[in-house]
C-alpha cells in the first residue's frame, strides 16, 4: 500500500468528499483529498497532482455534457481511475460510463464502508492503473441475484476467503488468518472471481459488501 494515498473529487457536495476522506483515513496511510468543485476545477488538479488512486466524479456537476467530460477524462489522464457517482445507478448507465473510459459508476448514497472496500481493493489490483472494469453491482451483466447464487456455491475456505476480502483484509493478512501462504489466497481469489463471473477483485468487493450486509 502506498504511502501517500491521492484522491481528487470533483463535486460540490461536502458529504461526499468527507466520506472519501474518512474512508482513506481508515487505512492508515496519509492520504491527500483534493476537492474540485468543477470540471476545470477538475482538470487543474488532475495536471498539478498527475495520477491520483482514484478520482470520484459526482455526475452532477457535468449533467449537461457527461459522455463528453468523461470521454476527454479518460483520454488526457488514462492512468487516473475514475468512478462516476450517479442518483439511480443502472446497468445501462454502468455500462455506458465505462464505454466512455470509467473504471464504474456507484450510488450517491454510497456509504464510507463502501469506499473504504473501494480503495483497499484498488490498493490490491497488481497493475499500475485500474483497467476499464465496472465496479457497480450489475456491471458487465452480473447481476446480484446471480452473484448471490454464485457465492452460495463456494466452498466454505473460499467463502471465507471472499468474507475477509469483504472486511478489506490484504492477501497477507487473510494469509495469517487462514494459516496459509499468500500464493494459496491469490489462487483461492483467482478461483473465486471466475466462480463467481467477475473480473476483478474490486467488483467482488463491492458485490460482497451488498450480500453480506444483507
Amino acid at each position: 500500500m502506498p504511502s501517500l494515498l491521492t484522491l481528487v473529487v470533483a463535486s460540490i457536495d461536502g458529504r461526499l468528499c468527507s466520506a472519501v476522506r474518512d474512508a482513506a483515513q481508515r487505512l492508515m496511510v496519509d492520504n491527500l483529498t483534493v476537492q474540485a468543485g468543477s470540471i476545470p476545477a477538475l482538470h487543474r488538479a488532475l495536471q498539478r497532482y498527475h495520477s491520483p488512486h482514484l478520482v470520484v466524479l459526482d455526475s452532477a456537476i457535468a449533467d449537461r455534457n457527461r459522455s463528453a467530460t468523461l470521454l476527454e477524462l479518460s483520454r488526457r489522464y488514462p492512468d487516473a481511475p475514475l468512478v462516476v457517482v450517479v442518483d439511480e445507478p443502472s446497468a445501462t448507465v454502468a455500462q455506458r460510463a465505462i464505454e466512455l473510459g470509467a473504471v464504474g459508476v456507484l450510488p450517491r448514497q454510497v456509504d464510507t464502508d463502501a469506499i473504504e472496500l473501494l480503495l483497499r481493493s484498488l490498493m490490491e489490483e497488481t497493475d499500475p492503473a485500474v483497467q476499464r472494469h465496472a465496479l457497480h453491482a450489475q456491471e458487465r451483466g452480473v447481476s446480484y441475484r446471480e452473484f448471490a447464487r454464485s457465492a452460495a456455491k463456494l466452498t466454505p475456505r473460499r467463502l471465507r476467503v471472499l468474507m475477509l476480502i469483504d472486511d478489506g483484509h490484504s492477501n497477507k493478512i487473510i494469509a495469517e488468518r487462514l494459516h496459509i501462504t499468500e500464493a494459496t489466497v491469490k489462487a483461492h481469489t483467482t478461483a473465486i472471481l471466475k466462480k463467481l463471473g467477475v473480473k476483478r477483485r474490486t467488483q467482488a468487493v463491492l458485490l460482497a459488501h451488498r450480500l453480506f450486509q444483507d
